[in-house]
């Protein structure tokens, strides 16, 4: 297997995702049109990674009994980091998620983790993370990632974002929900 990597490693600190309270008490959240960036996780963010993700998930153990594999694990983040494809999404400098990519060959990978931390979401930054994550990659030509198929909200923006449904899994020897098989081609 090749093992690809990002055209660019730009890297800045790590906030975890916050919000202010308005004058009148209203809570306000960094503007979505805020710089969206990628930048390679690093051992620092660990933590960060594993509490952002775990609170990403939640509606997953609830609805499923389980989120991705061992996510709640530093360990996990700490090796994904080690293998230099796994990106945190900052959002006017803050952690607004995270994409982990696992390359296939030279020209096909997989979107392997993928999530936007409720502080963010409905923003349009993970759009702006898959466009830029595609561009850090400009060799692939083809995408590809699962999503649970009980899960309507995440397989409209996947299909939005040009990715076709290819098949079905069920889970094997785990608690989890059936997922649907993505493909993205891109030129």
């Amino acid at each position: 297997m090749t093992h690809s990597k990002p055209t660019s490693e730009n890297s800045v600190d790590q906030r975890s995702a916050a919000t202010t309270r308005s004058g009148d008490g209203r809570t306000e959240r960094p503007p979505a049109d805020a710089s969206v960036r990628l930048a390679l996780a690093r051992p620092r963010d660990a933590e960060a990674l594993r509490d952002a993700a775990v609170e990403s998930f939640l509606d997953d153990r609830a609805a499923y009994g389980a989120m991705p594999p061992r996510i709640e694990e530093v360990a996990f983040h700490l090796q994904r980091i080690a293998d230099r494809n796994y990106f945190t999404i900052l959002c006017g400098g803050e952690l607004a998620g995270a994409i982990l990519v696992e390359p296939q060959s030279n020209d096909a990978a997989e979107v392997a983790l993928f999530f936007v931390t409720p502080a963010f979401q409905n923003r349009r930054i993970g759009g702006r993370a898959l466009e830029l994550v595609e561009a850090r990659y400009p060799h692939v030509t083809t995408w590809r990632l699962v999503t649970p198929s009980s899960d309507p909200r995440n397989r409209h923006f996947y299909e939005r974002h040009g990715y076709r449904g290819v098949g079905t899994m069920a889970p094997e020897g785990r608690p989890g929900p059936t997922v649907t098989q993505y493909e993205k081609r891109t030129p």
